[in-house]
């Protein structure tokens, strides 16, 4: 039974101890400072804060106004209406059931199993967040 133990602490020694094993090795870099900025650099990259880039935001507003606009104007839009229920039970009838939620706790078999004014809410959300060009800060 000693010699089993022993096996065993020597396995795990050199599966999962540290003092023999080499530092990690990105880009070259190997310190932890190091690879974190590598990645923080390639992060920031690729990303960017929309709330900080006011020309996007404003150009994407003009665009949106001239086609609610040019709705208007050819009676598709009333100016109240830019989401219908079709859609969204569509789109949620398109996501994978059985998925784990996330942070609020919801998942589609919330919305799918709750009242159907769930969805006349969600339309009249999707709508106002259209008419104002606001998303809410934790709306994901």
């Amino acid at each position: 039974m000693r010699k089993d133990l022993n096996k065993f602490r020597q396995k795990w020694r050199s599966k999962f101890s540290h003092r023999n094993s080499k530092p990690a090795n990105v880009n070259g870099m190997s310190t932890d400072e190091d690879i974190a900025n590598c990645f923080s650099n390639s992060f920031a990259a690729a990303y960017f804060d929309s709330y900080v880039d006011s020309s996007r935001v404003s150009n994407f507003l003009c665009k949106l106004n001239s086609v609610i606009s040019l709705d208007s104007a050819n009676g598709i839009f009333d100016g109240t209406t830019m989401f219908d229920v079709t859609p969204i039970v569509h789109g949620l009838n398109c996501l994978k059931a059985s998925k784990s939620s996330g942070i609020d706790d919801l998942c589609k078999e919330n919305i799918l199993y709750a009242h159907p004014s769930v969805i006349i809410h969600l339309k009249l959300l999707f709508n106002m967040i259209c008419a104002h060009g606001f998303v809410p800060d934790a709306f994901g």
